[in-house]
């Protein structure tokens, strides 16, 4: 749940008409995401009478400004890595906020027949240095069972597509 302190300040975004088409853009979103590339919400955004540096541009300043408002980090893109926007809020809780609306979560994946639906209060967020260049990051209910993990940590090792059988 975004803090209010930080609810305020993305409060205040909503009101700059240069942020709008932004906004917009990012409100039709339906799911969390923990990451936010600049290309992925420039290529929305953009349109013939628009040039597509001010398109950056604008969006840039729109990164930096909900970095300054606490609820994620503003990354430049780096040796083939996107220039993107990390997120430390729920992304749905940051754009109801800047709707005007108290906390939206949506469900990092659609709910199927027998799913668990967890409200935000009760995860508990994770992140794991895989590489010195890349950290995952995951919520996992504060009552995460043995059998979960075993659920989990069978998806993750189907995950690779290296060669079979071959070790590091």
């Amino acid at each position: 749940m975004i803090n209010d302190t930080a609810a305020s300040k993305v409060r205040s975004l909503a009101s700059k008409p240069e942020y709008a088409s932004v906004i917009e853009v990012l409100s039709q979103r339906k799911n969390n995401v923990s990451e936010l590339t600049l290309d992925a919400v420039a290529k929305e955004l953009k349109n013939e009478t628009t040039p597509s540096y001010a398109v950056n541009k604008t969006l840039w300043s729109f990164f930096r400004e909900l970095a300054a408002a606490g609820v994620g980090e503003a990354i430049v893109g780096r040796r083939g890595k996107p220039s993107r926007f990390v997120w430390s809020e729920l992304m749905m809780d940051v754009l109801a906020a800047l709707r005007g609306e108290g906390a939206a979560s949506a469900p990092d994946r659609p709910s199927g027949e027998g799913a668990t639906v967890t409200t935000p209060s009760e995860l508990v967020e994770h992140r794991f240095v895989l590489r010195p260049s890349f950290t995952a990051r995951f919520s996992l209910p504060a009552d995460f069972t043995a059998a979960e993990a075993a659920r989990l940590a069978k998806f993750i090792e189907a995950l690779p597509f290296d060669a079979a059988g071959s070790k590091e």
